[in-house]
Order: C-alpha cells, then structure tokens, then sequence
C-alpha cells in the first residue's frame, strides 16, 4: 500500500487531511458518549483512500460540476464498529456540510479480521484497495512487547474458480 498523495494538487491534499480529521473527531466522540466499557477500545486502525484519487483517475468539471467522490476504507477494531450504518451516515453527512470538503465521500467499514480474510481468500476488491489504494492514518499503537500490531495479511493469488465464476 501506497501512502503518498504527492500525485494530488494541495487542496485535495488538505481536503483529504480534513476528511481524515472529521472522521476521528466523530470517532473519538462517539467513543466517549458511549457508557459501555469495551467501548473504549473500539479504534479506526487504518483509513485507506482508493478508488479514482488513489489510482490518480479523478475528474472535476467545473462546467457541469460533476466530479470523482473520495472513496475511503475504514478499518476497524471490533465489529460492532461496522455495525453502527447511522453512525457513519451521519459522518458522511458531516462531511457532506463541511464547507472545506468539496466532494462527496463515500466509507466503507470492514474489520481488520474481515479484511485479512478477504485477503487470504484473494477476493479481488480487497486486493485492489491493497495494492493500488493509499495509506491516510494508521494507529501505530504497538502491541505488549512492543511489536507492530494491526498488520494487513500478505496478499493471496486470486482463486481461480472464483474468478472464472465471476468472469461468466
């Protein structure tokens, strides 16, 4: 995974910075009105942006003000995180008011442990966002004995019954 945006102008840069910091504002806010206690381990691990700015693909016409949407992967601690749907609308929605964000933004919510898995199994969506897609925050909390925790699995070869399925 890639995790520079110097293919981007600086004001989708710092619009993309802005994103990042609505949605751990969000995050972080959430957390602490929550009362349950294992609440307050719930994380964002990673933020992958992918899709037409990752690849470098995106469009604005100022003409018809049609223009590429940010595309994110959330990568989550817990799975009740994936499960809040009216949580993240309501950050999309945010986002979508934020007079310095200047697009629609579109998240996707997976568990680190779902995202392995869809790795290992080779599951052609996954491994695009890997492969192509950029890096925008990680927490880098280490684990007890100091290692690097929240690893993403190495990448599997695409199964080949799966993609001959998906090719008729």
């Amino acid at each position: 995974m890639k995790a520079s945006l110097d293919h981007l102008p600086p004001a989708r840069q710092a619009e993309l910075a802005r994103i990042q910091e609505v949605i751990l504002e969000e995050l972080e806010t959430c957390i602490k009105a929550d009362v349950k206690a294992r609440a307050k381990r719930y994380r964002l691990l990673k933020l992958v942006l992918f899709g037409s700015f990752a690849k470098g693909t995106w469009f604005e016409d100022s003409r018809s003000g049609r223009a590429s949407d940010v595309d994110l992967l959330a990568i989550v601690s817990h799975e009740a995180l994936t499960e809040m749907s009216a949580f993240w609308g309501e950050v999309e929605d945010r986002l979508y008011s934020d007079p310095l964000v200047k697009r629609d933004v579109s998240i996707i919510v997976h568990t680190l442990q779902d995202v392995n898995r869809q790795l290992k199994d080779g599951q052609y969506f996954f491994s695009e966002i890997i492969q192509q897609g950029i890096l925008l925050f990680e927490d880098t909390e280490p684990d007890k004995n100091g290692n690097p925790k929240n690893l993403i699995a190495k990448l599997a070869p695409p199964d080949p019954q799966r993609s001959a399925m998906l090719a008729k």
